[in-house]
């Protein structure tokens, strides 16, 4: 998963790609794994792009 390819997409966003596919979703605890996997993700991703700004900011204003 990329950053540029996943930004404002939600889990379910997500899920529903990997359905379009692959043809059929994960079932049971699996398709649990996958959104808890899919949520972290998009959230050190924009946790990282946050920091990155912020370090950004930092630079300038050196």
């Amino acid at each position: 998963m990329s950053y540029r390819e996943n930004i404002n997409k939600t889990a379910e966003d997500i899920l529903a790609e990997y359905v379009k596919k692959f043809g059929s979703e994960p079932r049971g605890n699996l398709r649990n794994i996958f959104l808890l996997y899919a949520n972290g993700t998009i959230e050190t991703y924009e946790e990282g792009f946050q920091d990155g700004l912020n370090a950004a900011r930092t630079q300038e204003n050196i």
